[in-house]
């Protein structure tokens, strides 16, 4: 097995960005546990004042490079007293990521959404990361700065449950400051981790881990973006068709309020 590639423990610290000018600011990928748009939407979170992240949509165009300092542009591409859109490029030697990030305040209107799915045992009852990648093989992986606990609990699942989402909590290893910019990113974060997951639920033994490329992400925040706790990710693949399937996540608070909606496609192959 390769060596792996895993990043340290500390979120805040892996998602920094450097301002070098106005609009143009620097940051390094330290692993690939994560895209690049982390980066993205803490630039532009430093163009947009005081208004909220509500949307973000990501699209890849090659990975990346780890260890190697990216250039992170920003173009205000309109601004108004409630409202500000940017985009944001990732480049280096080459163009990696394009991105849109919409913020806003929080407004008054109907207030609904769905719950978390009942049964859901609680975070804290089940077997850590590190417990269960010592019992399956993969304890190299079991470190980085999220900490998550499956809620299924046969990996992979049996034909007869890969119709069922894939569900995971997650929450920082190390508490995130008390900035709310950085939460944003640190949430894309966590709409992005382990984006693979339910696409090879969904595939079985056969996914080709080696061949799946994340192409679009599109993440939607339905409230204000903090991760304090436990977050539950409720995740399904419902279509595949000639190598491209859609992807979905929605990210639950331990009390069970709806926080992010989450769409991704990606290219997904069988050995």
């Amino acid at each position: 097995m390769a060596e792996a590639n895993v990043p340290g423990g500390d979120l805040a610290r892996m998602l920094r960005v450097e301002r070098k000018a106005d609009g143009e600011f620097t940051a390094t990928l330290e692993s690939y546990f994560g895209g690049a748009q982390q980066y993205d939407l803490l630039a532009a979170g430093a163009t947009s004042g005081k208004l909220a992240l509500v949307h973000l949509h990501a699209s890849y165009l090659r990975p990346p490079p780890c260890s190697v300092p990216l250039r992170v542009s920003v173009e205000s591409v309109d601004d108004g007293p409630n409202h500000a859109l940017r985009r944001v490029r990732v480049s280096g030697d080459a163009l990696f990521a394009e991105v849109t990030a919409s913020f806003a305040p929080s407004g008054t209107g109907p207030d609904y959404g769905p719950g978390m799915p009942d049964g859901i045992p609680a975070a804290d009852d089940l077997p850590s990361t590190l417990e269960i990648a010592k019992r399956e093989g993969w304890a190299e992986y079991a470190a980085g700065p999220i900490e998550f606990r499956r809620v299924n609990p046969v990996w992979p699942p049996p034909p007869e449950e890969r119709l069922a989402p894939h569900r995971e909590w997650l929450r920082p290893r190390s508490p995130l400051p008390p900035d709310s910019r950085l939460h944003e990113a640190a949430l894309a974060f966590a709409s992005q981790f382990y984006s693979q997951w339910e696409f090879e639920w969904r595939t079985g033994p056969s996914f080709a881990h080696d061949r799946f490329t994340l192409l679009d992400h599109s993440v939607w925040i339905h409230g204000p973006a903090r991760w304090d706790d436990w977050l539950l990710v409720d995740a399904f693949c419902d279509v595949s068709r000639g190598g491209r399937a859609l992807g979905h996540r929605r990210l639950f608070t331990r009390d069970g309020r709806l926080l992010a909606s989450v769409t991704h496609a990606g290219l997904v192959s069988v050995r």
